[in-house]
């Protein structure tokens, strides 16, 4: 014996959308084989596109580009707007350097501490600050920075540094007096 067959509602929600996914799956396979089975001919021309008069070189398709060559990407950039390569840059000579002037160069900072002056001994001490205990340097000698002692009297010292000469004199700070600078 068989019992009344009763579907109830989820049953037939579900019969439903078995259904309704089916229709669509011929739908959309009957559209994929008409687009793939060949070209959809155009419809008949109207009283529009025949006044428009198109002319039958623009409906001849364009002649076969060329195969690839090698740097063909080279003489048409695939990024450039204009697909043409950029225009050459041309080299100008590097500009001359200019000359500069010499710059002014400061006496040097040194103080006479004293000088020893005998017939076989000439030596000077030469101090940077008043307090300092200072350096000899004998004639001929050179200082830290480049400075050659080139004379030394009782009263003065000269330092030379290339074409420069400089005189320090024994007692400037007493005197008021300060280096000379001589070229």
């Amino acid at each position: 014996m068989v019992k009344g067959l009763s579907v109830g509602r989820t049953g037939l929600a579900k019969a439903t959308g078995f259904a309704s996914l089916a229709a669509m799956t011929v739908f959309a396979g009957n559209f994929a084989w008409r687009s793939l089975a060949g070209p959809i001919d155009p419809p008949p021309a109207s009283a529009v596109t025949k006044a428009a008069s198109i002319t039958s070189d623009a409906l001849t398709p364009p002649a076969e580009s060329p195969r690839y060559q090698p740097g063909m990407l080279n003489t048409r950039p695939l990024f450039s707007p204009s697909r043409r390569p950029p225009a050459r840059v041309v080299a100008r000579a590097p500009l001359p350097e200019p000359v500069a002037s010499p710059a002014f160069e400061p006496p040097p900072n040194y103080l006479i501490g004293g000088v020893v002056v005998s017939s076989g001994l000439s030596k000077a001490l030469l101090r940077r600050q008043l307090r300092e205990a200072g350096r000899w340097f004998a004639l001929g000698e050179a200082t830290d920075e480049g400075w050659v002692v080139a004379s030394i009297n009782p009263e003065m010292v000269t330092l030379a540094r290339g074409a420069r000469q400089v005189t320090l004199p024994l007692h400037a700070r007493a005197q008021g007096q300060s280096a000379t600078m001589t070229r």
